[in-house]
């Protein structure tokens, strides 16, 4: 909001309109820091490696219950 705006509104809306600001932010840093990365990083891990056809994700082979291909 620019500056002419907030001084012709009424000091308990503009305090009410800074602290929902305050909570909009901190909502989306929460689901920023809480959102599923588990799959960029795995992916990020293993570039190469055997395809796990269970998990669908390229891996070192060692998955007891994964299944690869013969390479």
């Amino acid at each position: 909001m620019d500056s002419q705006s907030t001084k012709n509104t009424p000091p308990v809306l503009a305090m009410l309109q800074n602290v929902g600001s305050i909570f909009i932010s901190m909502g989306a840093f929460l689901v920023s820091v809480f959102s599923d990365s588990s799959s960029d990083e795995n992916s990020a891990e293993f570039t190469s490696g055997s395809l796990n056809y269970r998990t669908g994700k390229r891996d070192d082979g060692t998955d007891p219950y994964g299944w690869y291909d013969d390479e």
